[in-house]
């Protein structure tokens, strides 16, 4: 597999992924910012342990207003068996490694998962051991709805994009947040 040396995954990862991680949007929640991918890393650079190399950039976050808490959702798609399972695992120690990145600060991880993974007999046990870690599960699913996407090519070529229109249960989220 070919992954034109930009971190992608797949032939499915931008295709599927991308239009999916939509589906986590920012919900109003009182004294909470809400903050994705590098606008997360800039927001809490003045928190980050200097000498602490790593840091990713979330799907979506919320941040207290005071800087104690910080809710980290990430979206998984995956609709047939593959390797975004796998990243499931690899939670607890990007929690720790959260931890240590903004030390004094609390961190909460949760996952939006795509329909598929709710049909999976064979992940009860993960989310069992997950959620004794306090790892939270949501799941997307499909609103029916397409999204059409026109941008151009360099060339000036049209490139359509359709993807299907994914949502979550917002309000699940914000009593997980505003508990």
């Amino acid at each position: 597999m070919e992954t034109k040396g930009k971190g992608a995954g797949g032939s499915g990862t931008n295709k599927n992924g991308l239009p999916f991680e939509e589906c986590v949007n920012e919900i109003q929640i009182e004294n909470f910012t809400y903050k994705k991918q590098y606008e997360f890393v800039k927001y809490m650079r003045p928190f980050e342990n200097k000498n602490f190399n790593s840091f990713f950039k979330p799907d979506g976050a919320y941040i207290s207003n005071d800087f104690k808490n910080v809710y980290i959702l990430e979206c998984k798609f995956q609709n047939c068996a593959g390797s975004v399972d796998e990243k499931l695992l690899s939670s607890v120690m990007k929690l720790e490694l959260y931890k240590n990145k903004y030390s004094g600060i609390n961190f909460f991880y949760a996952f939006v998962l795509s329909p598929w993974f709710k049909t999976q007999k064979k992940y009860n046990d993960w989310y069992k051991i997950l959620k004794e870690q306090n790892i939270v599960f949501f799941y997307g699913k499909e609103t029916g709805e397409i999204k059409l996407n026109i941008s151009y090519d360099k060339s000036g070529q049209v490139k359509l994009k359709i993807s299907p229109s994914y949502k979550t249960n917002n309000i699940d989220i914000k009593n997980w947040i505003s508990k």
